[in-house]
């Protein structure tokens, strides 16, 4: 008697580059000191254990906000989420390096595994394999998925939310409950990347659902999107953050994410003319003969992505980590076109997978190419120590400050709260204490017009200079771009992190 429910097989292939993908992730994770930002929601999170509450004064020092603050300063520059996992893993695992970041390492292991289920529900289990094997390889991925921030926290809700849309779609029970908790925790992990995804199903929506849409459920359901996400936006005050929109700002932005994307995550043009190479040998032009299904699956990818990429452009900064749903999305894309080309010639496609996942050899572009392997530069950077500025200000102020000292430093600042316990002021003006135990001007955030005003005059006399043999890196080693992202230890900068102790 044959069953009526197949037995689902385990795919050993994913579970494969599953375990690969861990090991990638969590080696030599607490390696590195946590940066500015990551260094940021550390202190918002160890206060939420102090206080109860995302508080961004403790007494010693004032996380900066842009937009201000609201009673007993709380935080609201972000939104919460991020700061109460980590304060979470805090309380369980104490607080360090690794601890910061475990909890969203091991998101980003959960956001791989959705991602796959995604290919192989909207492609086939093929597609699903090729892309598990680009996306455990993708550097920007791995890098950001690591770090103690929202960005893993984004990519997985995001992918839930798909998930939802797709369940929603084809009727299925409990879809709306799915939608409407992974809308409100992806606005909660970053509430810009939120209204692009969401726009973008409401449009997929209305193209291929027209005919079948319950307009008194849907309206319902976007009312209750609305009802659980826009209080958190008020609180926030997310209007606050404002865009010097411009043309020349918008089309900057646009190039920037197209630009970034072909060089680091899918190379467009060499998909391109894979693409348009099948469609020669099929002589059908138009996606050359894929059924419907698969085209609302390409096209939902293709309005996710336009529609981020010109909503991003409008954004005030720019960043890979605003845009890291696309990842997955774009890996299925070309992992689909690969998938086909695999049915045709199996080694031609192999060595063409082979060569995504460890090399940027079809990301060619005329200004400044050259053939490089990102993901063994990542490789090198998980089994080597690095040392920068931030570790070796930390390592020098614990073993030569006093407990009760304080440290004026504009950047550098929460790590240096984080890791010291020190006071921390992170203005380099006079202020109420104008000329504290120590004086660190980092490079980089400091303008030159300070080293020509009385004050500095008067820190020369005051003061030690000491000079560390340590590079004064401007962004420490942020993940989010890899043209400034450091594998290995800067040896050969020619500026060094100076220290003015007071006498």
């Amino acid at each position: 008697m044959v069953s009526k429910n197949p037995v689902k097989r385990t795919d050993y292939f994913f579970i494969i580059f599953l375990v690969l993908l861990c090991i990638l992730l969590f080696k030599n994770l607490g390696n590195q000191y946590l940066w500015q930002d990551e260094a940021e929601n550390a202190v918002i999170a160890r206060n939420i254990l102090r206080y109860g509450y995302p508080k961004a004064y403790d007494g010693t020092l004032l996380v900066v906000s842009d937009i201000g603050y609201r009673e007993n300063y709380t935080w609201i520059f972000q939104p919460w989420l991020q700061n109460y996992v980590t304060a979470l893993s805090f309380l369980i695992l104490g607080q360090s390096t690794y601890s910061a970041r475990f909890p969203f390492a091991i998101i980003g292991i959960c956001s791989f595994i959705l991602s796959y289920r995604l290919a192989k529900r909207i492609f086939s289990v093929n597609t699903a394999r090729v892309s598990s094997v680009i996306l455990s390889t993708c550097v920007p991925y791995l890098l950001m998925v690591r770090q103690s921030r929202y960005y893993s926290l984004a990519l997985f809700f995001a992918l839930l939310l798909i998930h939802g849309y797709i369940d929603y779609t084809e009727k299925k029970k409990f879809s709306e409950i799915k939608i409407l908790a992974s809308s409100f925790f992806l606005f909660n992990s970053n509430f810009g990347l939120f209204f692009p995804i969401i726009s973008s199903l409401i449009i997929h929506y209305i193209i291929f659902y027209k005919n079948k849409t319950d307009v008194k459920k849907d309206t319902g359901l976007l009312f209750l999107i609305i009802f659980a996400t826009m209080p958190v936006f008020v609180y926030f005050k997310g209007w606050l953050h404002k865009v010097p929109v411009s043309p020349d700002f918008v089309f900057g932005n646009i190039k920037f994410y197209l630009r970034s994307i072909n060089r680091y995550i899918t190379p467009i043009r060499f998909m391109a003319i894979l693409y348009l190479t099948a469609a020669l040998l099929k002589r059908k032009l138009y996606l050359f003969g894929i059924n419907y299904s698969e085209k609302k699956s390409l096209a939902l990818i293709f309005i996710i992505f336009f529609i981020s990429v010109f909503f991003m452009g409008a954004a005030k900064f720019r960043s890979l980590r605003y845009v890291i749903y696309l990842i997955p999305l774009l890996v299925m894309f070309e992992s689909f076109i690969l998938n086909i080309w695999f049915k045709k010639n199996k080694i031609l496609a192999s060595a063409c997978i082979a060569a995504l996942a460890v090399t940027n050899i079809f990301s060619f572009s005329t200004n400044d190419f050259r053939i490089r392997s990102y993901f063994f530069d990542y490789l090198y950077e998980i089994t080597h120590d690095y040392d920068g500025p931030i570790e070796r200000i930390v390592e020098y102020l614990r073993k030569n400050a006093r407990q009760n000292d304080t440290v004026k430093i504009p950047y550098g600042d929460c790590a240096v709260a984080f890791y010291t316990g020190l006071k921390v002021d992170n203005k380099l003006i006079p202020g109420d204490n104008p000329y504290p135990e120590w004086i660190i001007p980092r490079d980089y955030w400091t303008s030159e017009d300070f080293y020509k005003t009385d004050y500095f005059k008067e820190i020369q006399k005051r003061y030690n200079k000491i000079v560390l043999d340590c590079p004064d890196l401007r962004w420490e080693n942020r993940p989010d771009d890899l043209s400034y992202h450091k594998f290995r230890t800067v040896k050969d900068y020619p500026k060094k992190v100076i220290i003015y102790r007071l006498l």
